[in-house]
């Protein structure tokens, strides 16, 4: 499918621990929401994906909220348990158990891929995603987790591609006209 973006993130810490491809994908519905799609693959990394962040706009509502894994087999040790999704205020959050709880939870191993999934009545910016890491970090510097862009349901107003809220305004303080009394109102030009 030539509509879905592929893009590969890992750590830069001092154990630069393998890799993950993270592929989505939105579409327009045409009842004015789109369906947002999510691939987290595990190229490489030991410490494994435990969790998956995608933001939202604040005033964003979201449905069909779905996840997919793989099945565990042959006596493999870990846990097939489905990852829980939160709504949070700002973004969905999938995750599996802590590994402070559960060295065998179903965290996203070498070597697999798993999917999420969900509807929302906003279209798609570019917004930063977070991969938790499932294992601890090795050395102080490595990261607690990944970030990548993809595209998420944002609220865009002036459709600059950019989420309200994280843009920057500039306000700049016009000169006093002879038509403004002493002690009136101050005039702004925002850029």
């Amino acid at each position: 499918d030539a509509e879905v973006v592929i893009r590969r993130t890992g750590p830069s810490g001092p154990t630069l621990d393998g890799n993950f491809f993270v592929g989505f994908k939105a579409s327009d519905n045409g009842d004015g929401t789109w369906h947002y799609e999510y691939a987290v693959h595990n190229m490489n990394s030991h410490r494994s994906c435990g969790s998956l962040r995608i933001p939202v706009g604040n005033s964003v509502a979201v449905t069909n909220i779905e996840f997919h894994d793989v099945e565990y087999h042959s006596g493999e040790p870990y846990s097939g348990t489905d990852w829980t999704a939160t709504l949070e205020p700002d973004a969905i959050v999938w995750a599996t158990q802590d590994h402070s709880v559960n060295q065998d939870a179903n965290a996203i191993r070498w070597g697999t891929t798993y999917s999420f999934r969900f509807d929302a009545d906003a279209p798609p910016i570019s917004l930063p995603a977070n991969l938790g890491l499932f294992r601890p970090k090795a050395h102080g510097a490595d990261p607690d987790e990944l970030t990548v862009n993809v595209f998420a349901p944002g609220t865009d107003c002036n459709a600059n591609g950019i989420e309200d809220g994280q843009e920057s305004i500039s306000i700049a303080m016009l000169p006093q006209t002879e038509s403004v009394q002493q002690g009136g109102d101050l005039f702004y030009d925002i850029e």
